[in-house]
């Protein structure tokens, strides 16, 4: 059976990304700043190795996304896969993929 999809392989798509806030741990050898500097040199922090942790919020960007492959095992689950521009790859149902960035970045506000 054949599914009609928005998008082909190869095409370049956005999609919405939520990304956590990170703050640098609480550290007093360092003062939370991640380093220390030794002999005008500076190093990562021994004691909290320049650990961030999560804030709690979160932040929406959109990455573009191109197209390796198309999979659909009905018309409500068509999902495209691909890698993003920071590399990874993902799998994205069909309604969280937009045309235009300036589309995916209303859909995220």
């Amino acid at each position: 059976m054949q599914f009609t999809t928005l998008y082909d392989t190869g095409a370049t798509v956005w999609v919405i990304v939520a990304k956590p806030e990170m703050v640098r741990a609480t550290c007093t050898t360092c003062n939370s700043t991640g380093a220390v500097t030794l002999g005008g040199e500076s190093l990562r922090c021994p004691k909290c190795n320049g650990r961030k942790e999560p804030t709690g919020a979160v932040t929406q960007q959109a990455l573009s996304l191109v197209v390796d492959r198309v999979a659909a095992s009905s018309p409500s689950a068509i999902r495209y896969f691909g890698t993003r521009e920071d590399g990874k790859h993902v799998a994205v149902p069909e309604a969280e993929v937009f045309a235009t960035k300036l589309l995916a970045e209303a859909a995220a506000h």
